[in-house]
């Protein structure tokens, strides 16, 4: 009876090793994937990025508006005509600088949603990039599964060989760190971070391509403004193209200063649609997977190690108490 009973404790313990064995290896894979991503975004997340990355939005919002809302009207009024007569004829003779003009409406919004959004979950990234802990990569936690896992092989073993008592030391060990490790680390709260900012992004294609376009047409729409149009309308006026920038420095500071910034702004939204396109098919992955839940697996599991290890421990204890008497009857019967 003792034997078998020693056996199915075996096979549970092997089981229970293999099972953390394969939690580990997933650990480790999601791990990985979700470094990949904190890798590229990281940099942006920081109050430094946020920072240039809110003040690059400001400025190339304020700096289309006031092309559209302020030189071209100013323009128009010089040239005898209406804002929207020369509109017309710009989004006719200049494709790009008048798409950006004619989109630049739907593309401020989407661009500032983007932002404030990244603002929202800075604190919530900062928490889950902490996994397990600060400045260890995300898939450290699946070497110590592996490990606590051969360990649990290595107890099974000695539960095999009757050698119970023994086989608790690890066991116990296995679920005080699987429980106490994770918990005073905060993994459940952490990954519950990481599971927020999951669920705030949406890396799917349509949203990456309506980046990607929004991205080239503020591009092409700003080459052609400062290498085609600006000239031409400074020609229009019978004025040098240096003389054109110069009155707009004057009448309109912020909107010409602006235009000075936007392709040092540009090649850093660029800089950051790549981070997008990088991050987008690893981000779909984990946006698949529970991963809050992922956070309380290691203390549960450490729970159920705690349990074999008690009822491995009472087994053999109490196979020791029924061998006693056995014993000391056979002395009494051999005594004379």
């Amino acid at each position: 009876m003792n034997d078998s009973n020693s056996r199915l404790q075996a096979w549970v313990l092997g089981i229970l090793a293999t099972l953390l064995f394969l939690a580990g290896l997933g650990e480790l894979w999601v791990g990985r994937t979700a470094q990949n991503v904190v890798d590229l975004v990281q940099p942006e997340m920081t109050d430094e990025g946020l920072a240039q990355h809110r003040s690059d939005f400001e400025t190339a919002r304020d700096t289309f508006a006031g092309v559209r809302d302020e030189v071209l009207p100013a323009v128009a009024d010089a040239l005898g005509g209406t804002p929207a007569q020369l509109e017309a004829e710009i989004a006719s003779r200049y494709l790009d600088a008048g798409k950006l003009l004619a989109e630049v409406d739907e593309i401020v919004p989407f661009a500032q949603s983007s932002l404030e959004n990244l603002e929202r979950q800075q604190s919530n990234f900062e928490e889950a990039d902490s996994v397990p802990i600060s400045g260890a990569p995300g898939w450290s936690g699946g070497i110590v599964s592996i490990a606590l896992a051969g360990a649990l092989g290595g107890a099974a073993l000695l539960v095999a060989r009757g050698r119970r008592l023994l086989a608790v030391v690890p066991i116990a060990g296995a679920a005080i760190v699987l429980v106490a490790l994770p918990l005073a680390l905060r993994i459940p709260q952490k990954s519950a971070a990481a599971q927020e900012v999951l669920d705030s992004l949406n890396p799917g294609e349509a949203v990456v391509t309506r980046t990607e376009n929004a991205i080239q047409t503020a591009n092409a729409g700003e080459k052609e403004l400062r290498t085609e149009l600006i000239p031409d309308m400074a020609a229009s006026l019978g004025l040098t193209e240096a003389q054109f920038i110069d009155t707009i420095e004057r009448e309109f500071p912020e909107t010409a200063a602006g235009l000075a910034q936007m392709p040092e702004i540009l090649d850093r939204y660029e800089d950051r649609l790549a981070i997008r396109q990088g991050g987008a098919p690893d981000l779909r992955t984990l946006k698949d997977l529970p991963i809050a839940a992922f956070g309380w697996f290691d203390p549960i599991f450490g729970a159920l190690l705690g349990a074999m290890a008690a009822w491995i421990w009472v087994a053999a204890r109490g196979r020791q108490t029924t061998e006693r008497p056995a014993s000391s009857n056979t002395l009494e019967e051999g005594t004379p």
